[in-house]
């Protein structure tokens, strides 16, 4: 009924499946705002839960800890990581400003201050359809909105294996909806 529950109830779906350490959960939304909304509230419940250290690294306005999921958003050769690499935050050092990650693929890189200054590493737990188009999940959990169009839809609801969930604020009762199409 409101933009709150339906975000509240989309991470809370996300939650459930993401506890599964065996399965591989993104969350979806259309703008960067509502994925930067998604990354809070999940992050809020990941610290909640204690599935983050609590030693936090703060730069740049993000803060990451032992535990985080994250997106990297820039190629860098030389430190081994490519836009779009997702992992998980597996150490951090606050004296050097940096963080090493578990790529998804199974590799490890360590992430420089530099690398983190730049804004080039963001969390994970929820994405953009364009951050996560080639990416395969078992579970994808889209947040809809009103200025969605078909080519977005496909993008954002054929990342999945098993599962995608579509979650929208609706004016009105489905039925009214639904017989407006007819």
């Amino acid at each position: 009924p409101t933009a709150r529950a339906t975000r509240e109830q989309l991470v809370s779906d996300w939650w459930q499946a993401a506890v599964e350490p065996e399965h591989d959960v993104v969350m979806i939304a259309h703008r960067r705002v509502d994925v930067a909304e998604l990354n809070r509230l999940a992050r809020s419940r990941m610290r909640d839960e204690g599935r983050l250290s609590p030693d936090e690294l703060e730069i740049e306005g993000r803060a990451f800890a032992i535990g985080d999921r994250v997106i990297a958003r820039h190629n860098d050769t030389r430190l081994g990581v490519v836009n779009g690499a997702r992992g998980k935050v597996v150490d951090v050092s606050l004296e050097h400003h940096a963080v090493s990650l578990e790529l998804d693929t199974g590799a490890r890189v360590d992430l420089n201050a530099p690398y983190l200054e730049q804004g080039w590493l963001d969390h994970g737990y929820a994405l953009t359809a364009h951050a996560a188009q080639g990416a395969t999940v078992d579970r994808a959990f889209v947040l809809g909105s009103d200025d969605l169009y078909r080519e977005w839809g496909y993008t954002a609801l054929s990342r999945h294996r098993d599962e995608a969930r579509f979650y929208l604020i609706s004016p009105g009762s489905a039925e009214r909806a639904l017989a407006s199409r007819a």
